[in-house]
């Protein structure tokens, strides 16, 4: 055999073999893949189905007419009637009276509760072999507090209870100081939990409990009802409630107080302006700077006293305009 014969020979053996070799990597790279593909399945299998929920709500009746809708936010202001009506009969021992409003609370949130929207909620979760099934049947929680003419004698006691925060621990500064800016708010009560505290309340009267009983009333008012801010109104409401604040503070004679509080209230009103739009953008100015130069002016004054009533003056007009832009 020649040796171009064993050199070809060699080559085509090398050939071969580096052909095998390939098809053995490839082999083995295809099973590898394979078995890599197998294992992330099965690992995503397996986290699939250590766990599975399914919730489904199916609205139970059809949603209120407007007309029906009102006649449920009168009954939840009649809710917040007869609980400030309570509380003042508490305050006078008449324990007959005050669980005759606590049983007309009591029957207004039955109404409320016969009314409302319900939807049935289904749940079925499982995991290993365990499974957990319910059917509930939920209610609307919170309704929408009507507003109406007696809207003042309403919201003026729920407002005096979250400022003070008579009772109630941790309490957080109301963002509401005065009913007059309410317009720019939502009012709704929880019934859930009014009908809870007129329970406890009946509860406590019966027992001849009245701190008691007036301080699960309480409750109602400081807790129970929810006031919602339009989001563009809220320096306004800001502005008002610094305004008022500034006021007082300037009729105790509390000058550095009273224009801090005014520069705050500056602050208010220029950050309204950016989100009004052009509706009151000429006013809001106007306003802000009439404030910004009675402040300046008044900055280095040393005998202030004089001025403290002047300024009050003035702060009730600036406190009006404020008052009526929000009420439109």
């Amino acid at each position: 055999m020649s040796n171009k014969t064993i050199i070809s020979n060699t080559k085509v053996h090398q050939t071969m073999t580096h052909k095998k070799e390939n098809r053995v990597f490839l082999n083995a790279l295809a099973m590898a893949t394979v078995l890599s593909f197998t294992l992330a399945t099965q690992a995503a299998e397996s986290l699939e189905s250590k766990i599975t929920a399914t919730s489904d709500v199916q609205p139970i009746a059809s949603s209120l007419s407007d007309k029906e809708l009102r006649a449920v936010s009168i009954a939840a202001g009649r809710v917040l009637k007869h609980t400030e009506d309570a509380r003042q009969k508490i305050a006078d021992k008449n324990k007959d009276g005050a669980l005759e409003d606590v049983e007309q609370g009591l029957k207004l949130i039955k109404i409320i509760e016969n009314t409302v929207p319900k939807h049935k909620v289904i749940t079925d979760i499982k995991s290993d072999g365990i499974s957990y099934h319910d059917d509930e049947e939920v209610a609307q929680r919170y309704v929408t507090v009507f507003n109406d003419s007696y809207l003042e004698d309403i919201v003026t006691p729920v407002i005096q209870n979250k400022r003070a925060g008579k009772g109630i621990k941790n309490k957080a500064k109301s963002s509401i100081e005065d009913f007059s800016i309410v317009n720019q708010t939502s009012i709704k009560l929880d019934v859930t939990l009014s009908k809870r505290k007129l329970l406890e309340a009946k509860k406590q009267l019966n027992e001849g409990k009245f701190d008691n009983a007036d301080w699960a009333l309480s409750n109602i008012q400081y807790s129970g009802v929810v006031f919602e801010f339009n989001e563009t109104e809220k320096p306004l409401v800001e502005a008002t409630d610094n305004l008022l604040l500034a006021r007082g503070e300037a009729k105790d004679g509390k000058y550095s107080d009273a224009l801090a509080t005014l520069k705050i209230a500056s602050s208010d009103l220029k950050e309204y302006e950016k989100l009004t739009g052009k509706s009151h953008t000429a006013e809001v100015k106007k306003l802000y700077k009439e404030i910004d130069e009675t402040t300046d002016s008044m900055k280095g004054k040393k005998d202030h006293k004089s001025d403290m009533k002047k300024l009050e003056e003035k702060i009730s007009t600036w406190w009006d305009r404020t008052v009526k832009w929000a009420r439109k």
